[in-house]
């Protein structure tokens, strides 16, 4: 403080609350002059560093000076969406790493830290229960150089959910089957139903960590099958999971009915009593066989009748008929002469 000649006649500091006084002193015209604090820009209410003061018996109060500080803030929000999240703890510790201010994001995932000296400070975000480190803004720290009444802005964080994914296949071929309803459920019985792409595949993002239980219907015309027999998965989810598959096997079909014409069984006799039997060749004579006197008979079997003699006797009957004729012919002869 300094009287009307601008001579120092005391001085003192702020405590705690922001507050000073000074107490004693004689009536009369004084100047208070504050010097300006590092890291503080003159304030827009109290633009000026001095005040003056005609000191009367009633005292002089409300002799204020204000600052304008620097200010951090961020947001906090869910990878992909931009979905905010409100009431995650931000920390914000100074040069040194002692904590300076502590936050709790509002409903819209903002937080603000305002009236801030400059200097270099680290903002801490607590992980959020149930999500994982986002890809956008991976780390949970932020260091901040904060220039005396900057305004440093867009220190966000971004968190991401798990993700639980499988396919539906064809046992033995991985031909995958579209159209197959899942079904998730987690502790709390919220249920999240999606339908397998052309590819056979599902997925469910953006989920909390904990534990869940996936459900097939089992698809029209197909059966469970043996590489993944069953229709239900429990999980306990710790991060992103994927490979929840399930397998089917085509239903058989029933074999198509035929129908044959009814037979009639044969009696054991092979020929109707009513029928004549066939006579048989007789013995030695084969059916269908050239007679002896040159006729055939009606069958298609040309064979030679069998006569019962030896080759000799017919050798000799033959040379005894060629004699008979020689004789006939020399006869002849001698009649024409």
């Amino acid at each position: 403080m300094l009287d009307s000649a601008a001579v120092t006649v005391k001085s003192t500091m702020t405590v705690a609350d922001g507050s000073y006084s000074f107490a004693g002193l004689p009536l009369g015209n004084y100047t208070i002059v504050e010097t300006q604090p590092t890291g503080y820009l003159a304030g827009a209410v109290t633009p000026g560093n001095n005040i003056p003061v005609a000191l009367t018996i009633a005292g002089s109060f409300g002799n204020d000076f204000s600052e304008t500080g620097a200010s951090l803030s961020g947001t906090v929000y869910v990878d992909g969406t931009l979905t905010p999240l409100g009431g995650v703890t931000v920390t914000l510790l100074d040069s040194s790493g002692q904590p300076v201010a502590s936050a709790s994001t509002a409903a819209d995932g903002t937080y603000l830290f305002a009236g801030l000296a400059a200097g270099t400070y680290t903002v801490i975000e607590t992980q959020p229960a149930g999500l994982m480190p986002g890809v956008i803004e991976p780390d949970n720290s932020i260091s901040v150089a904060l220039p005396a009444g900057a305004t440093s802005v867009g220190n966000d964080f971004s968190e991401t959910g798990a993700s639980i994914s499988g396919t539906v296949y064809v046992d033995g071929t991985l031909t995958p089957i579209a159209g197959v309803t899942i079904t998730l459920t987690d502790s709390r019985g919220n249920r999240l139903v999606v339908v397998t792409g052309a590819d056979g595949q599902y997925s469910f993002t953006g989920l909390l960590l904990g534990d869940y239980t996936i459900t097939q219907t089992q698809p029209d015309g197909w059966r469970p099958g043996q590489v993944v027999p069953g229709n239900t998965i429990v999980l306990t989810l710790t991060s992103s999971s994927g490979r929840n598959d399930f397998s089917e096997a085509a239903v058989a079909e029933p074999p198509v009915p035929t129908t044959t014409a009814p037979t009639t069984t044969p009696s054991s006799s092979s020929t109707p009593e009513s029928a004549t039997p066939e006579s048989s060749a007789p013995s030695g004579t084969p059916a269908n066989a050239v007679r002896a006197n040159g006729s055939e008979s009606s069958g298609d079997d040309r064979q030679l009748a069998f006569t019962g003699g030896s080759s000799g006797q017919l050798l000799g009957l033959a040379m005894a008929l060629l004699g008979i004729g020689l004789c006939l012919a020399k006869r002849r002869r001698s009649l024409q002469r």
